[in-house]
C-alpha cells in the first residue's frame, strides 16, 4: 500500500494483514485535502495466502479511517468478561504515566491511571445481562483519556470447553459451521 495526501507520498506499507498508520498534521490544509490509499497484490509465489488464499478478490477490505487526535489518545483497549459481572478493561495509551482514564458504562464510571503506556480498570456491573446467540446484550458506553473519547460496547460471557463440548456461560452450545470462512 501507498498512501498519497495532497499529491504527497507519505507512507509505503507492506504486508496485507496487518494494521498501519502515519502522521497527516504537517501536510494537513485548511478546507478541503485529498487522500489516495493505493492498494497493490501482485500475486507472487512466495507471498503467504493461508490455506486457502482469497482467488480474485484483492484490495482494501477493512476499514480506513482518519482521526484527529491530540497529544494523549487512546490506542487500543480490550474488555476481559467473566459472568460474574467483573469486567476488566485494559487501555493502551499514549499518555504520561498518572493520566487518568475513565469509563462510563451502564450508568456507572470507573477509573484507572496510565503505568507505563496503559491502564487497567475493574469494572463490576450487578443483575449482570449476560450475551448470547438468543439474548445479544451490550453493554454501550465510552472510554475518556484526556480530549479523546472513544464509544464502544462489549458484551458479557464466558467461553470454555470441557469433555470435548463447548461451553457458553457455563452451558453447552452447537456451533454450526465453525470453518465457514466465505466473506462474499
Amino acid at each position: 500500500s501507498d498512501v498519497y495526501v495532497n499529491g504527497k507520498h507519505l507512507c509505503h506499507h507492506q504486508g496485507g494483514y496487518n494494521p498501519f498508520e502515519m502522521e497527516v498534521t504537517e501536510i494537513w490544509q485548511d478546507g478541503e485535502n485529498e487522500i489516495v490509499v493505493r492498494a497493490e497484490d501482485d500475486q507472487k509465489e512466495n507471498q503467504t495466502y493461508g490455506k486457502q488464499g482469497y482467488g480474485e478478490i484483492q484490495g482494501i477490505w477493512q476499514t480506513v479511517w482518519l482521526e484527529n487526535r491530540g497529544p494523549e489518545y487512546i490506542d487500543s483497549f480490550r474488555f476481559y468478561t467473566k459472568i460474574s459481572g467483573d469486567v476488566t478493561l485494559r487501555v493502551k495509551a499514549c499518555a504520561a504515566d498518572g493520566a487518568k482514564v475513565t469509563a462510563v458504562f451502564d450508568g456507572k464510571e470507573f477509573s484507572g491511571a496510565v503505568e507505563n503506556g496503559g491502564a487497567e480498570i475493574a469494572m463490576h456491573f450487578d443483575d449482570t445481562r449476560l450475551w448470547s446467540p438468543e439474548c445479544p446484550e451490550l453493554y454501550e458506553g465510552e472510554i475518556i483519556l484526556g480530549d479523546d473519547r472513544v464509544e464502544t460496547y462489549f458484551g458479557i460471557r464466558e467461553v470454555a470447553a470441557q469433555n470435548g463440548r463447548i461451553l457458553l456461560n457455563g452451558k453447552p452450545i452447537y456451533i454450526n459451521g465453525t470453518l465457514d470462512q466465505a466473506f462474499h
